[in-house]
C-alpha cells in the first residue's frame, strides 16, 4: 500500500514536530549479557564499530534541520560511554552550532552503568544529559544474565554507580530486563529497588525472537508471565502508597484509563516519531527494528533525512504501523494501548497486520489495574 501525496506528506511533517533520534553510537560493549537483541545480529566485522563524528554530525544537523520543535537524542549502544568525553562535548558543541531558534533539545543516555565515574556524572549534570541505568535486580538475579566477557557479574560495579548518582544528587531511572528465569521474582526485585531508595524504574520483558521461525527463543518471557510478573509488581506498588515511586508502564496504563493520552511509545501509537541511526549510519525505525533489513530506510553519509521521511517506504512504514489488528479498533482497551508496539506485531510473521504477541496478556494488566482503581474510589466514597 502507498501512502503519495502532498496531504500525507504534511501529515507526516505535522507529526514529526516532536520527534525522537536513537543514536547506536557503537557496537562495542563492556558486557556480554546472554539475552542481548543487538549483540544477536553482529557478527565479526561488525562488532566493535564506533559512529564517526561525520556521521554524528550529519545526523544532528539532518534532524535539526527538520520542522521539529522539540528533538531526543537518545545515546545508545552497545555501551554509549565507550565512545569518549570528547564525542559528547562535540555532539553538545555541534548541538549548539545548528540549533534553530525556538527548538528544544533533550539528550538522554541508556548506560549499563560500568564505566559512569565521577568525571561522567560531573559531565552528565553540567549538560542536562537524563540518565537511565540497566539493573536487573538484587545480585543473584542481575548476574545471572548481565555478565562481563571473562564471565563475572557487573552488579557491584553498577551499583557503584547507581550509589554515586545518588550521592551526587542526580536523578536516573532504571531499566529491568525480566527474563522467564526470574518471572517469579517480582517482589524481590521490587522490594530490592525500593529498598536501596531507587524510587524511579521500569521493565522490560526479554524477548529474543528467531526472525527465520518466527518464535522466541532464549530466556524469552512469555506473555502471560510478564502479565503475572507486572500485576504483582503493581500490587506491591499501590500498597506502597509512595508518590515519590514512578513506574513508567503504570503511569502511562493509569493516564489512558483516566482518559490521558500516554506518552509511552508502546501505548501511544507514535512509532513514526522515533528513528534509529545504527552507528555504521544506517536508518532504521524504533532500534528494534535495527537487522530487520527490509525496514532500512537508507543511510545518513548519502541519504537526506528530510527525503527519507518523504519517501514511499516510509510512509508505507508509518501507514502499516497505523493498519492495527481488526479488533483493536473496537476494543475496550484502544485508548489505553491504541494497539500496542508495532514491533510486537511485526516480529513473529514480518506484519504489522498482526494481532500483538502481548495482547491478550496486556488485557489482563488492565483489567487488573482498572478494577483495583475502581475499588480504591469505592472505598474512599
Amino acid at each position: 500500500m502507498q501512502y503519495g501525496g502532498t496531504s500525507r506528506t504534511r501529515e507526516m511533517n505535522e507529526h514529526m514536530t516532536n520527534i525522537s533520534l536513537i543514536m547506536k553510537v557503537t557496537s562495542a560493549c563492556t558486557l556480554r549479557c546472554n539475552y542481548c537483541q543487538y549483540l544477536s545480529h553482529l557478527t565479526g566485522d561488525n562488532s566493535n564499530l564506533v559512529m564517526s563524528r561525520d556521521t554524528m554530525h550529519k545526523s544532528i544537523l539532518q534532524l535539526l534541520s527538520l520542522p521539529s520543535k522539540r528533538i531526543t537524542f537518545i545515546w545508545h549502544g552497545g555501551e554509549p560511554l565507550l565512545v569518549g568525553m570528547n564525542f559528547y562535548e562535540d555532539v553538545i558543541s555541534f548541538q549548539k552550532q545548528v540549533q534553530r531558534e525556538g527548538q528544544k533539545i533533550r539528550n538522554n543516555i541508556q548506560t549499563n552503568g560500568t564505566l559512569l565515574s565521577q568525571e561522567w556524572i560531573g559531565f552528565l549534570r553540567e549538560n542536562q544529559f537524563n540518565i537511565g541505568i540497566s539493573l536487573d535486580g538484587p545480585s543473584k538475579i542481575h548476574n545471572y544474565h548481565r555478565l562481563y566477557p571473562s564471565g563475572n557479574g557487573s552488579f557491584n560495579r553498577v551499583m557503584k554507580s547507581a550509589n554515586s548518582l545518588m550521592a551526587n544528587e542526580l536523578a536516573f531511572g532504571l531499566l529491568a530486563v525480566v527474563t522467564k528465569e526470574h518471572a517469579c521474582s517480582a517482589k524481590e526485585i521490587y522490594d530490592f529497588f525500593v529498598g536501596h531508595n531507587f524510587k524511579t524504574f521500569d521493565f522490560l520483558p526479554c524477548i529474543e525472537i528467531n526472525k527465520d521461525e518466527g518464535k522466541t527463543t532464549g530466556s524469552s518471557i512469555t506473555a502471560f508471565e510478564f502479565a503475572d510478573f507486572m500485576i504483582q509488581v503493581f500490587d506491591l506498588w499501590m500498597d506502597d502508597d509512595d508518590p515519590k515511586i514512578h513506574i513508567r508502564y503504570f503511569d502511562n496504563i493509569l493516564n489512558g484509563l483516566l482518559g490521558g493520552k500516554p506518552t509511552l511509545c508502546k501505548f501511544a501509537g507514535t512509532c513514526s516519531s522515533f528513528l534509529t541511526i545504527d552507528c555504521n549510519g544506517d536508518i532504521y525505525p524504533c532500534d528494534s527494528f535495527v537487522g530487520y533489513y527490509e525496514l532500512r530506510f537508507g543511510n545518513i553519509l548519502t541519504d537526506d533525512l528530510q527525503t527519507v521521511i518523504e519517501s514511499d517506504k516510509y510512509k508505507d512504514f508509518a501507514g502499516e504501523t497505523k493498519t492495527i489488528h481488526s479488533e483493536c479498533s473496537e476494543c475496550e482497551w484502544y485508548q489505553v494501548c491504541h494497539g500496542g508496539c508495532s514491533y510486537y506485531r511485526y516480529m513473529t510473521r514480518q506484519d504489522f497486520s498482526d494481532e500483538n504477541y502481548f495482547c491478550k496478556a496486556n488485557k489482563t494488566i488492565f483489567r487488573h489495574i482498572e478494577e483495583r482503581v475502581k475499588d480504591i474510589v469505592h472505598r474512599a466514597v
